[in-house]
């Protein structure tokens, strides 16, 4: 959405300097555009330019990029920093300028605008529904049964000391991210 996206990247700097290196600007404020990249030759995903910790904001951007077969631009957020295997996943951005040479860099080397195309490909093969299906499976029988099974075997009295410790913890986590 509009509020999500770079004040940078409203700019007419911005739309100046795309111009000038012969690129056009598709900004994707619908929900049902996000996901769509059949006709764009790279993604550029930028909330802020600088490192960032969006605990409530997944790497959807970075995969729906792999299993498209489009580079992607990004600043270092922490849940595409930690898919990152390789600087092949996708290019780390913090500054407006650095956006321009990164595309730049993409239109001058079609050989790694390609690597990147194919890397991504590969990569999206560890995100298909089977896979992720799977693994929630794995997640359910190994982790959340097991503790389930734990919690009904102890006393209400227990079973509500740990529900407010647990929120607790919550809303001193939320108090802390907002203070950040």
């Amino acid at each position: 959405s509009r509020s999500n996206l770079a004040q940078e990247l409203t700019s007419n700097h911005w739309l100046e300097a795309l111009k000038n290196i012969g690129c056009n600007w598709l900004p994707r404020h619908t929900p049902a555009a996000w996901n769509d990249y059949s006709d764009v030759d790279i993604i550029i995903a930028i909330r802020i330019f600088k490192r960032s910790q969006f605990f409530n904001k997944p790497a959807s951007k970075l995969i729906n990029c792999w299993h498209a077969g489009v580079p992607a631009i990004l600043p270092p957020e922490s849940a595409f920093t930690a898919l990152r295997k390789s600087p092949l996943d996708f290019i780390e951005i913090c500054s407006l300028k650095e956006a321009i040479t990164a595309i730049q860099d993409l239109q001058k080397s079609p050989q790694r605008y390609q690597a990147m195309v194919d890397n991504g490909l590969h990569r999206a093969q560890e995100y298909t529904e089977i896979k992720i299906l799977r693994n929630w499976v794995q997640f359910i029988e190994k982790q959340v049964y097991p503790q389930y099974q734990v919690f009904q075997r102890q006393s209400p009295f227990r079973k509500r000391i740990e529900y407010l410790d647990r929120l607790k913890r919550l809303k001193l986590t939320r108090l802390v991210r907002r203070f950040r």
